[in-house]
């Protein structure tokens, strides 16, 4: 148990060491929580809560630049980043590759060359009149 001071006072808080068997041996994880926790709830605890700060940071990677005022377009914009998210995520089906980055490129080449090809396309012949 320790006693931790700041600006907004103090704060009592432990210290949870849990061990973690990896391919490449064992881990030592640390916590520091205010919860009255065993090492191991926290372990499952900070895994979900890292998992959260991971999805949210590469939003953000998705997430187009503005200096609008307007909310309607900031809506539209993180909607359109919440949308291409969520496709990277299912074209990833669980693997560690597309990355974010490697997924942006491709979507970008995939629009330029569907706009391409749409531009190149020869109109379709008028459709045949009955005497």
């Amino acid at each position: 148990d320790y006693t931790i001071s700041g600006r907004k006072g103090e704060e009592e808080v432990r210290l949870l060491l849990t061990e973690k068997e990896t391919k490449d041996g064992t881990e030592i994880h640390p916590f520091i929580t205010n919860l009255n926790i065993d090492p191991d709830e926290a372990s499952e605890n900070y895994s979900w809560r890292w998992r959260i700060e991971t999805n949210i940071r590469e939003l953000e990677k998705f997430k187009p630049f503005t200096t609008s005022q307007s909310m309607e377009l900031r809506r539209l914009y993180l909607l359109v980043s919440i949308l291409l998210y969520n496709l990277w995520i299912l074209t990833r089906n669980g693997k560690e590759h597309p990355r974010g980055h490697e997924f942006k490129d491709w979507l970008k080449i995939e629009l330029i060359s569907f706009k391409v090809l749409k531009k190149g396309r020869a109109k379709p012949p008028p459709l045949p009149t009955l005497a």
